[in-house]
């Protein structure tokens, strides 16, 4: 994020938004429209076998999702996805903070284990004597 996107966003009536960290597993905004999204994919996968008995390849891969993404991604999904998940309008009471502890491989370890810990020791490199040089 940089002062000409939010410059950009703010000339052209864009509402930035930025969820709170590690919450990002409880809100979700985008699960709705992108499991409608897997669905209508598949969908479109059928619909190419049917038609012209062919599988989707990397070749066919960007016409389907292209067609699927354009008919799933519409405002009214992206707004209902905002309105399910209580981001819009706003609910300050929608986040369960009991989810949001730390993960307990980040708080396993109030300090660096030994194995883990820098060596101060400078590692050896070949040194090179007078008798081993080129004459």
């Amino acid at each position: 994020m940089n002062y000409i996107s939010v410059d950009f966003c703010s000339k052209n009536e864009i509402l930035l938004y930025a969820l709170p960290p590690h919450t990002t597993h409880i809100l979700q905004p985008a699960k709705l429209p992108f499991a409608k999204l897997k669905n209508e994919y598949s969908k479109g996968c059928n619909k190419l076998y049917n038609d012209n008995e062919e599988l989707a390849t990397k070749h066919t891969f960007a016409k389907i999702l292209g067609l699927v993404f354009l008919a799933t991604y519409t405002f009214t999904a992206i707004t209902n996805a905002f309105r399910v998940t209580e981001i819009w309008s706003l609910n300050p009471n929608v986040i369960d903070f009991d989810k949001l502890e730390p993960s307990l491989p980040t708080e396993q370890f109030k300090t660096l284990p030994q194995q883990m810990l820098p060596i101060d020791t400078m590692p050896s490199s070949p040194s090179t004597t007078l008798s081993s040089q080129p004459t």
